[in-house]
């Protein structure tokens, strides 16, 4: 003779383990799929500078972007937009080049772009950064007039 009380407890306690199994996949699941990934934080300043020369419009003036600290920026995640007088540039991945080189511009790092700038002329900097999911976070904004 069997005993139907012990089998009901099986019975039960293995529909419960089953139940808690498969909540927990699910749950992890979800947690995947609604973890949302951030654009890096960072401090990032922006200026211009002439070259070496100390002398505007001799194609050694700079554009520079500093990492002030926070989270690395990767070149893939960062888009560098400058116009001067009106033409636009727009930077980002390997174009980068410069203190990106390694893949990424860090803390302390500063990233230059060597171009003529001619007394008066508008330049402006924005930098920002970009999450897998297109989500995009200015990181800075700044117009200089050269001279």
């Amino acid at each position: 003779m069997t005993d139907g009380g012990a089998v009901e407890t099986v019975g039960t306690l293995l529909l419960v383990a089953i139940t808690v199994a498969a909540a927990a996949v699910f749950g992890a699941f979800l947690h995947a799929r609604l973890v949302v990934e951030t654009p890096p934080h960072a401090d990032v300043s922006t200026g211009i500078a002439r070259g070496p020369d100390a002398v505007w419009n001799t194609a050694d003036d700079q554009l520079r972007i500093t990492h002030g600290g926070g989270e690395r920026l990767p070149a893939s995640r960062v888009v560098v937009v400058y116009a001067v007088d009106g033409l636009t540039t727009r930077l980002t991945g390997s174009a980068l080049g410069s203190a990106f080189s390694d893949g990424s511009l860090t803390a302390g790092e500063t990233w230059t772009r060597t171009l003529r700038l001619a007394p008066g002329a508008r330049v402006s900097i924005q930098v920002s950064a970009t999450s897998e999911d297109g989500t995009s976070r200015l990181l800075a904004n700044a117009i200089y007039t050269v001279g």
